[in-house]
């Protein structure tokens, strides 16, 4: 299986799934991908051994960086509402 960074998938869609991907040391393998736009943010479907997951991937600099904080504020406002995120 193909071990891939954060900033390569950020760049380019890899040609077939499943690879491996590594964040903050826990490893998850990437089964598909929900949502892409180049540059800016990647939502993928992802699994190991703790269950599957949805994990949204923003670039740091640029658009990307800008939905990033929107969407750390909307869980800032969910958080503080008590809804569950």
């Amino acid at each position: 299986m193909v071990m891939l960074t954060a900033q390569s998938l950020l760049k380019e869609l890899p040609a077939a799934f499943p690879i491996e991907l590594e964040l903050g040391g826990t490893k998850y393998q990437i089964l598909s991908v929900l949502r892409f736009l180049a540059g800016r943010r990647i939502v993928l479907h992802a699994s190991n051994d703790s269950g599957e997951f949805v994990l949204k991937l923003f670039a740091a600099q640029g658009k990307g960086q800008q939905e990033y904080q929107h969407e750390l504020t909307a869980h800032q406002h969910c958080s503080q509402a008590d809804i569950a995120v």
